[in-house]
C-alpha cells in the first residue's frame, strides 16, 4: 500500500495557508493541493510530513504538526493529513519554493472558482476546525464499499 502525507501550514487567525500549484502528476496540473508526498519506507508519517515539507518550502523548523485524519482507498493508499498553526504570519516561517512547483500563500475560505483539488475544498476546513479546545476528531469506522461504513467495536 502507498503512503502519502499532506500537510496545511495556517496563519494563527487561520485566515491563510501554504499550498503549492501542481505541475504533477498531470491530473493536478495547475491546481491548488496541500504540501505533502510520499512516506518512505520505514518512515513515520510525522517525520515524512517535516521533511516534505521543508523540501518544497525550506522551512527546516519542525512546526507543531499535528494529525487530523487519515484518507484510505482500501488497498491502494493512504494519506496522513496533517496541520500546523503558524503564530503569527505565514511570511515569518520564511518560506520559498524550493521545486518546480510553486508554494503559495492562499486566502481562506478558497473560492469555489479557485483551480484546486476538489477535496481541499472540505479538507481545509477540516483542518482549520480546532474543534473548540475538545480531542482531535477521530474516525470511528470504516469503509468498507461506497457508501457503507462498518463500525469499530471494543471486542
Amino acid at each position: 500500500m502507498k503512503k502519502y502525507v499532506l500537510g496545511f501550514a495556517f496563519s494563527a487567525d487561520r485566515s491563510e495557508a501554504l499550498l503549492i500549484r501542481k505541475s504533477h502528476p498531470a491530473w493536478q496540473a495547475g491546481m491548488l493541493n496541500g504540501i505533502g508526498g510520499h512516506v518512505e519506507p520505514g518512515e513515520e508519517p510525522i517525520h515524512a510530513m517535516v521533511r516534505e515539507f521543508g523540501e518544497e518550502t525550506g522551512v527546516t523548523t519542525v512546526l507543531d504538526w499535528e494529525q487530523v485524519c487519515i484518507i484510505y482507498r482500501l488497498f491502494d493508499f493512504e494519506c496522513h493529513v496533517f496541520r500546523a498553526i503558524v503564530p503569527g504570519s505565514l511570511d515569518d516561517t520564511g518560506y520559498r519554493t524550493m521545486t518546480d512547483e510553486p508554494v503559495v500563500k492562499a486566502r481562506l475560505p478558497l473560492s469555489p472558482h479557485e483551480l484546486a483539488i476538489g477535496n481541499l475544498h472540505w479538507l481545509i476546513p477540516l483542518c482549520v476546525d480546532t474543534n473548540d479546545g475538545w480531542e482531535p476528531y477521530h474516525v470511528t469506522g470504516i469503509i468498507k464499499q461506497v457508501g457503507e461504513v462498518q463500525e469499530e467495536s471494543d471486542e
